[in-house]
């Protein structure tokens, strides 16, 4: 059963003292959390001075990252033990207790919003309100990125919870990558794209390198994780896509018998068998 926001904050109100600690060398779900880090940072084409928000921010390692390339960090988390360790290490970090659900900025305030390892601690019920509230503080055309512990599909889910045993958590409940997708879409962001990062992490939202390379397709795009090749990487492509396409707004007509013929041809060339499934190789 998930932890209440309540449990959550006394979760992290513990944790906070050994926090960027225990994160050295972390284990479970959390594995490859320092590699998931650096490559989520690339994904953020930030302009000088740019207005950032970190939701669940912690300690502040990942906003540290993007404060180095020159962005001006707002901060929120639930835990005013995590916010106060932040502000030890980041003085110049504007923090506050706040969370997906309450972000207390106007419309359209920042240049860009991030998050890392904290979308799957809102509860499941109050996601699709949390994603219209990311939205509703990112400026028109702003950049997105989340980096969490999600997972592929279901299946892909389980088989992770079986591979992991006790270091899994039962009281976590991990959001899929075409659900998290459709809620953001539902809320109004557009041209989305995502890549896995480490076997339990994916990285997704949108800037504007996306949205200009895939107006005219209609659908989100994904990349293959880091560390697949031949037909392991390939496989990954597809089971990507086919939520991809089920999930997107499709094209109409020529347009959208062009895309289905296209998707047909790919899935045909990629890997002949369409029912085999991608392993993480590290």
């Amino acid at each position: 059963m998930p932890r209440s926001p309540e449990e959550t904050r006394h979760l992290f109100d513990r944790w906070a003292s050994t926090y960027d600690e225990d994160l050295r060398q972390p284990s479970g779900p959390l594995d490859g959390y320092v590699q998931s880090l650096d490559v989520a940072v690339t994904l953020l084409p930030l302009a000088p001075n740019a207005a950032v928000l970190d939701i669940g921010i912690g300690t502040g390692a990942f906003a540290a990252m993007l404060a180095t390339r020159g962005a001006r960090i707002w901060g929120l988390d639930p835990s005013p033990e995590m916010l106060a360790r932040c502000r030890a290490l980041h003085p110049a970090f504007s923090l506050a207790v706040g969370s997906f659900s309450d972000i207390p900025h106007p419309d359209e305030w920042f240049d860009a919003t991030a998050a890392s390892f904290a979308f799957h601690e809102v509860p499941p019920g109050n996601r699709p309100a949390a994603c219209a509230e990311v939205v509703r503080t990112l400026k028109p055309g702003g950049i997105l990125c989340l980096l969490d512990i999600m997972f592929a599909s279901s299946a892909a889910a389980a088989e992770a919870r079986t591979r992991l045993g006790r270091y899994w958590d039962d009281q976590e409940e991990y959001p899929l990558v075409g659900d998290l997708d459709a809620l953001l879409r539902d809320a109004g962001l557009r041209y989305t794209r995502w890549q896995q990062t480490a076997p339990c992490h994916w990285v997704g939202g949108r800037n504007p390198g996306t949205a200009n390379a895939h107006a005219h397709q209609g659908y989100s795009s994904l990349s293959p994780p880091l560390g697949l090749t031949g037909s392991n990487r390939a496989s990954c492509i597809l089971e990507a896509d086919s939520w991809s396409l089920r999930r997107a707004a499709r094209p109409e007509g020529a347009a959208a018998s062009k895309v289905r013929s296209s998707w047909r041809a790919r899935r045909t060339t990629l890997l002949g068998n369409p029912a085999s499934s991608a392993t993480w190789t590290p």
